[in-house]
């Protein structure tokens, strides 16, 4: 007998730099204006190493894990302001207080890429124990390095539901676009048989090679977020604070993990091919034949 190492090992290192700055620019009646200046680099740098026994294939599924590894830089640079408008002695009729701030920073990511984000709110006093406040922002989150190179596996498994089966195709969220894309799928492809009575194995059996890892193409998640809402604290109750806020968040580009059965259900749902519509093949029988899971940018 020859022993084998099981079990993986992970590596991370992280080097950050960050340098701020900031104070007062001017006194104004109600308050002075503040502001702060930052600039941050940050390398992180990752390796993934399967044991031996993974990189040989002869535990788990028998499938072979491939040791992987990846880095990335950033460059940050940052400014942020708050201005009082009104406040303390300096008041209006329904005015007890007024304040607006702004932040801005740029992204330079060596592998995701360049974003500008900013950012801007209010708030706004307009009685004593009254306060209304919103604000509106862009926002983004880059891709880990777990989600960028984790290490791929191959095995065999499920897809769990194919859109053209015949107990799929008059489903989903618009069943009349799924059906649409089905049949062109199969007219373009006459040699899989009739769609009216298709149905896929890979739904009930581990029949199909799905390799899982990470995803080197990921870009950035992107959002545009509004909040606005109202504080309360009545003087009748001491110690009572009443909070409500509305926040409406739009997504692009969202990091989400997804599964064969996701970017099945993404490309047959859509009226439009997406890059879902490549994350999968199909065999000589129209059915699925490979897949994979993976971090994508879905929402």
């Amino acid at each position: 007998y020859i022993a084998v190492r099981v079990g993986d090992t992970y590596e991370n290192t992280q080097d950050n730099f960050l340098a701020t700055i900031g104070g007062d620019i001017y006194n104004l009646p109600a308050g002075p204006i503040a502001f702060s200046l930052a600039y941050e680099y940050r390398a992180e740098d990752s390796s993934f190493t399967p044991s031996q026994a993974a990189q040989q294939g002869i535990v788990g599924t028998g499938s072979i894990a491939v040791a992987t590894s990846g880095k990335y830089d950033t460059n940050e640079f940052s400014a942020e302001l708050l201005v009082p408008i009104f406040g303390g002695d300096f008041t209006l009729p329904f005015v007890k207080s007024l304040e607006i701030d702004g932040a801005y920073r740029t992204v330079d990511n060596s592998i995701a890429g360049r974003e500008n984000v900013w950012g801007a709110g209010l708030r706004w006093g307009i009685i004593d124990g009254l306060t209304v406040r919103a604000s509106r922002s862009r926002n983004f989150r880059a891709p880990t390095l777990g989600q960028l190179f984790a290490p791929s596996t191959t095995a065999l498994g499920s897809i769990g539901r194919n859109p053209c089966d015949i107990d799929r195709i008059n489903t989903g969220p618009n069943p009349a676009v799924r059906r649409a894309n089905c049949e062109a799928l199969f007219a373009a492809n006459p040699a899989w048989g009739d769609l009216a009575t298709f149905t896929d194995d890979g739904e009930n059996y581990n029949n199909v090679m799905i390799t899982s890892g990470g995803n080197p193409n990921l870009r950035n998640e992107l959002s545009d977020t509004t909040t606005f809402g109202v504080v309360w604290q009545p003087s009748f109750v001491p110690g009572l604070t009443l909070v409500a806020d509305r926040i409406e968040v739009d997504l692009q580009d969202g990091l989400s993990v997804f599964e064969p059965v996701d970017f099945l259900a993404t490309c047959f749902d859509s009226t439009v091919r997406t890059d879902a519509c490549d994350t999968f093949t199909h065999g000589a029988d129209g059915q699925i034949a490979t897949a994979i899971s993976t971090t994508f940018n879905a929402g």
